[in-house]
């Protein structure tokens, strides 16, 4: 059997996944896989090891054949043909829908993860979006082609999407914990800051739906309390949200505060010795309906978060202890929170999250023995 791992972005957690499921590979070397990603690939893919393998190619396809989900599609109907794939794994499967049934045949295995997990956005959805959002998940429940859903750190709504749509497609994925926390690199002392000042960071992709703008307008404009500290912006930062976040960092430099911002595609020890520097993370993300893999760094690291309450976010943070939660994530929450936090670090225990997020767990459930051989 031949199994076509398709990825049209490379950003984020996306590299990430791409290299838990190439390290799967290796351990079965009579099964063959291929790996569709974009050209882009080449340039960051240095940030992690890729050991040889026989059993693996890629192909590389130029991502604006995939803007749209009907491109996207297509795409993949004709990758899956030409390389006679029987299985295909998505590290992105909403963006396929509705058109992936027309151009996959149904004989074919398609694998996919899902991110936003519906039933947490339902008391505040539009008509229109309930409709929509039931209409994806009776496609996933009852086109053959679908072989397994995979809803993303989370173990509740499996069990009721499989009730309530009469099938066992939908399964539980660990968001996984590959990093391992140790000495590393000291940023504090090579950016030469005392003890006496508190480090908070804000890293991943930025963009309006993360609260970066928030963050920085609280910085700007509120009463955050005590100047003693360094706020740190690590990440590549969106287009849509370029000109009015280099605003923002001017205003609240002018106002004396202090931010270091490393706008790049920030290797994972970079971001694992930045979070242990921190006093806290900030994730005032706007959508909760999605886990954040944010949250598995506060956990390895020990430093808690400050996300928004609710959801599947919200409910991730209070059940792991991972660190605060409120209903006011604008720019006064923020500073709010900042407000409250005393002179130092208040740790937390990260233990339970982590064992429930093995990489193992990830690579397992995505390909278990009995399945693959």
């Amino acid at each position: 059997m031949k199994t076509l791992v398709f990825d049209d972005t490379i950003s984020g957690h996306h590299l990430e996944y791409l290299h838990h499921i190439y390290e799967r590979a290796l351990e079965f070397p009579e099964r063959e896989f291929v790996f569709a990603v974009p050209e882009e690939f080449n340039s960051v893919s240095e940030k992690m090891e890729w050991r040889d393998a026989k059993n693996v190619s890629f192909v590389f396809f130029d991502v604006k054949k995939s803007k749209s989900p009907f491109a996207r599609s297509r795409l993949l109907g004709r990758l899956v043909k030409k390389h006679a794939a029987e299985e295909v794994v998505l590290i992105s499967l909403m963006s396929f829908l509705p058109w992936l049934p027309l151009f996959v045949p149904s004989s074919v295995r398609v694998s996919g993860i899902v991110y936003l997990i519906y039933l947490y956005r339902w008391k505040t959805s539009s008509w229109k979006t309930r409709i929509l959002d039931v209409l994806k998940y009776l496609l996933f429940s009852k086109c053959k082609v679908f072989h397994r859903v995979f809803l993303l750190n989370d173990k509740v709504s499996p069990r009721y999407l499989n009730r309530k749509f009469k099938t066992k497609k939908f399964e539980w994925l660990p968001d996984p914990v590959a990093m391992r926390d140790g000495e590393g690199e000291n940023l504090r002392k090579e950016w030469g800051v005392s003890e006496n000042v508190l480090v908070y960071s804000h890293f991943g992709a930025m963009s309006k739906r993360k609260g970066t703008l928030e963050i920085l307008k609280a910085l700007a404009f509120e009463d955050c309390g005590r100047n003693n500290r360094l706020f740190v912006f690590a990440g590549k930062i969106g287009k849509e949200i370029k000109e009015e976040f280099d605003y923002l960092v001017e205003v609240a430099q002018r106002k004396g505060r202090r931010i270091k911002v490393f706008d790049e595609f920030c290797s994972y020890p970079f971001l694992i010795n930045l979070s242990r520097a921190s006093a806290a993370i900030l994730i005032p993300y706007k959508n909760t309906e999605q886990s954040s893999g944010i949250i598995a760094y506060a956990a390895l690291t020990g430093t808690p978060v400050f996300a928004p309450q609710g959801g599947l976010l919200g409910g991730l943070v209070e059940r792991y202890h991972l660190g605060e939660t409120s209903k006011d994530v604008s720019s006064t929450g923020v500073a709010k929170f900042l407000s409250g936090q005393g002179d130092k670090k208040r740790p937390i225990n990260g233990n339970f999250y982590l064992s429930d997020n093995l990489l193992s767990n990830f690579q397992e459930i995505l390909f278990p023995v009995e399945r693959i051989r």
